[in-house]
């Protein structure tokens, strides 16, 4: 099935456009080929990208921009004692939408989470300013099942901590993996 966010689908009510999303893969333009990094438009803003992620006892946050530190190492690996995703569902190939269909996207995911018994703890997805903001989720899962939601949920990205360092790992869009931060000094 294939859903073109771009009009139409958002005149279409919330029931309508859950059942759509429900465990659909979905395709992107070109009958599932891979897409290039300018297929979206925000491609040049996630490797700066500020994550919250929420643990039990307090909230890590990370900007993507500079080296992990030591202690936030420490942190990332109590949460999960390993590597783990961050994965969105909001603004699908990088195209805005509005607020309600996000949360109704995020709705979604986390519905198809808690279906697949993937364990997950809520983490947003910043810009250095704090004028954008994305809601997602830090997933205990492999990168194959990580990849694969975020392609279910058309993203072109995703976030991957290896248990060292992160890196933005192509969803929709074919890129080699590319190490966070981008400048290392």
């Amino acid at each position: 099935m294939r859903l073109d966010f771009s009009g139409g689908f958002a005149d279409t009510p919330i029931e309508k456009r859950d059942a759509a999303l429900d465990d659909t893969v979905m395709e992107s333009e070109g009958a599932g080929a891979p897409l290039s990094p300018s297929a979206d438009p925000s491609w040049l803003f996630y490797a700066s990208t500020i994550l919250e992620l929420q643990c039990p006892a307090a909230k890590v946050v990370i900007d993507l921009r500079r080296r992990i530190s030591g202690a936030q190492r420490v942190d990332l690996l109590r949460l999960w004692n390993g590597a783990f995703a961050v994965v969105t569902a909001y603004n699908p190939i990088g195209r805005m939408l509005s607020p309600i269909e996000n949360e109704a996207r995020h709705d979604r995911l986390h519905d198809v989470l808690e279906r697949r018994g993937i364990v997950h703890r809520p983490a947003n997805g910043l810009s250095p300013n704090g004028a954008h903001c994305e809601r997602g989720f830090a997933l205990h899962a492999s990168l194959d099942t990580a990849r694969d939601l975020a392609c279910q949920f058309e993203q072109s990205t995703l976030f991957w901590f290896d248990g060292e360092s992160f890196c933005l790992v192509g969803a929709l869009v074919a890129a080699r993996p590319t190490p966070l931060p981008l400048d290392v000094r």
